[in-house]
């Protein structure tokens, strides 16, 4: 049972070598890019506002904003207010019932924009082929992928999983009770939240089109977000600006979709590298 579980590790942990090395070498992105692709959601307001055609497609997104926003303040207003609001009275006094209202609202935005972009995949989906099928990017060959790592040929345990699976949901459970604390920090700790996730949001834009249209596997999209780390960084910083308002943030999303099609229409992503393929051999 040891010995898998520390062959199990050993595997993880070159495996996040491999990654963290992909992703410092691919942190910093050339200035033009960098320019074009912290543009893109704003291009994307125009081309969303200039026609009437992702009217529909708008609408759905804003309607899945608004059920998980609606149902985050319920659950935070009920459960986590008191609490907050204790917290900030002995800060601030009278004035924290005013901040743990502020504090409620953003937490609750950053919480509904999250689970938008999982729940209306779909329909993000639907954003890229309308604008890439509009350019006619179909036209253009298509991008070469890497096949995925080979399994070992010893099966991983089921024990060895489940230990795993307790263990990552721990981890997940501590970051999150981590940053709920940081974000209490007024004004400067909702704005850490955000900038700590921005590489996660930036990539999860992309997410429906690889899945959807690029049919990529898991581990696929695992490698095209470290070898464009630096982009999904970039990116995640606008569309965390642009995300900042609640309600208009429903809206943003739909924006900030359109924004990643008309980026994916000039820059189609590639997941190629040789440190991968270097892993793949010794796998």
């Amino acid at each position: 049972m040891s010995g898998e579980i520390s062959k199990y590790c050993r595997e993880k942990l070159e495996e996040l070598k491999c990654f963290i090395s992909i992703a410092s070498s691919n942190l910093f992105v050339e200035p033009s890019i960098s320019l074009e692709i912290i543009a893109s959601p704003f291009l994307g307001i125009k081309e969303c506002f200039s026609t009437t055609k992702y009217g529909y497609l708008m609408f759905n997104i804003f309607l899945n904003y608004m059920v998980s926003y609606i149902t985050s303040c319920i659950f935070y207003f009920y459960c986590i207010f008191p609490l907050t609001c204790l917290i900030y009275s002995i800060i601030f006094g009278p004035a924290g019932f005013l901040f743990a209202i502020g504090h409620g609202a953003l937490f609750c935005n950053i919480v509904a924009c999250h689970e938008t972009r999982i729940s209306s995949g779909h329909f993000m989906d639907l954003f890229f082929t309308m604008v890439v099928t509009t350019s006619k990017i179909l036209e253009k060959p298509k991008v070469g992928r890497i096949l995925p790592v080979k399994e070992s040929k010893d099966p991983i345990s089921w024990r060895i999983i489940f230990i795993a699976q307790v263990v990552r949901w721990m981890v997940v459970m501590s970051k999150l009770l981590m940053w709920f604390v940081i974000s209490l920090i007024p004004v400067l700790g909702i704005i850490l939240l955000k900038l700590q996730s921005s590489a996660s949001r930036g990539f999860t834009y992309f997410i429906p089109y690889l899945e959807g249209t690029k049919r990529m596997d898991k581990r696929c999209m695992k490698e095209a977000y470290y070898k464009s780390f630096g982009k999904w960084l970039l990116f995640g910083l606008t569309t965390g600006f642009t995300e900042s308002i609640p309600i208009l943030a429903g809206i943003s999303i739909s924006t900030n979709t359109c924004g990643c099609a008309l980026w994916e229409v000039d820059h189609a992503i590639n997941v190629e590298n040789p440190e991968l393929k270097h892993l793949q051999g010794q796998t």
